[in-house]
């Protein structure tokens, strides 16, 4: 059921993550959406090393043969939902900036969804190339970034969702990280804030709640 998340405090090694949970290795082709997956033991890690000493996940974006997936376990979008998580790029094993420059560009990070463990439809997409990907990697810093995706497209099928780190070419070490993972119905509800009656309060001295699901305003 929903909300479901994520934040990798409960293991101190990635291989405690619930066996609902696979490693897996082979590169996306984005061309059919698929690739030929087989399970691994190398990739995907548990890390402390940033989000200020907080448990979360990296894989290495470095080297020829980094083709590595973190699939999690199956979720039921009984609602239009949303997945959200943290994510940052720093140095190998460090908190400290990434590497930049040309060496970064055979370097991915795609988010994905699948319905049928076959075909893996990217819904996020970070790289160099402009025409195929969303997003810039080189624009990711070792600063917390946060990531909002509509999973709407999904509702009213059981789905898993992927993590992909890719690096075709041994030139930049850089790993990329994520944490706080969390798939829930997005939080439409617009806060209602009263105008005081007394014009001498300061609409920021009076406390408020506004009621989940409804604009219910209770003053305190």
């Amino acid at each position: 059921p929903l909300p479901w998340s994520m934040n990798f405090d409960n293991i101190t090694n990635i291989n405690q993550l619930s066996s609902c949970w696979n490693r897996y290795s082979g590169i996306y082709v984005d061309s059919t959406s698929s690739a030929t997956l087989s399970t691994t033991s190398s990739g995907w890690a548990r890390s402390t090393t940033a989000f200020d000493g907080s448990s979360h996940v990296k894989v290495n974006l470095y080297g020829t043969s980094c083709k590595y997936w973190l699939v999690t376990p199956e979720l039921n979008l009984t609602e239009d939902a949303e997945l959200s998580f943290d994510y940052m790029l720093t140095a190998y094993n460090d908190s400290d900036a990434p590497e930049t420059g040309s060496g970064l560009d055979d370097d991915r990070f795609v988010v994905l969804v699948t319905t049928d463990d076959s075909i893996w439809t990217p819904i996020a997409k970070w790289g160099s190339d402009t025409e195929r990907d969303d997003y810039a990697l080189a624009s990711v810093t070792n600063t917390v970034s946060h990531a909002n995706i509509s999973l709407s497209a999904f509702t009213g099928q059981v789905v898993r969702l992927a993590f992909y780190g890719e690096s075709t070419v041994s030139g930049t070490d850089n790993d990329l990280r994520i944490d706080n993972l969390m798939v829930a119905v997005p939080d439409t509800t617009t806060p209602v804030i009263p105008t005081p009656e007394d014009a001498s309060i300061a609409a920021s001295d009076i406390l408020y709640w506004v009621g989940e699901g409804s604009n219910e305003v209770v003053l305190i």
